[in-house]
C-alpha cells in the first residue's frame, strides 16, 4: 500500500508504504514493514522491521481482563 502526503502548499511531502505478507495458516494479511520517506528533510524511518524481533504470535488468546486500566498500569512502562 502507498500513501501520498501533502503539505499546506500542496506539494508532495511524504510518502509511506506499507509492505504486507499472507500469513496463510492463520489466515491473515498483515503488514511486515512500514517505510516514510519524508522528502523534505530527507529522512526514512522503518518500522516493524520483522527480522529484528520475533515474529508475530497470532495465537495468543487475550482475555478482556487483560484491557482494564490496572492490567494496562501493570504492562506500561515509563
Amino acid at each position: 500500500m502507498v500513501i501520498d502526503q501533502y503539505d499546506n502548499q500542496d506539494r508532495l511531502w511524504r510518502v509511506s508504504e506499507a509492505h504486507f505478507i499472507n500469513y496463510y495458516e492463520v489466515p491473515v494479511l498483515f503488514s511486515t514493514l512500514d517505510v516514510h520517506m519524508d522528502l523534505l528533510s530527507g529522512r526514512f524511518p522503518a518500522h516493524g522491521l520483522d527480522n529484528e524481533n520475533e515474529m508475530y504470535d497470532f495465537t495468543h488468546q487475550s482475555r478482556q481482563s487483560d484491557y482494564t486500566p490496572a492490567a494496562l498500569r501493570r504492562r506500561g512502562r515509563r
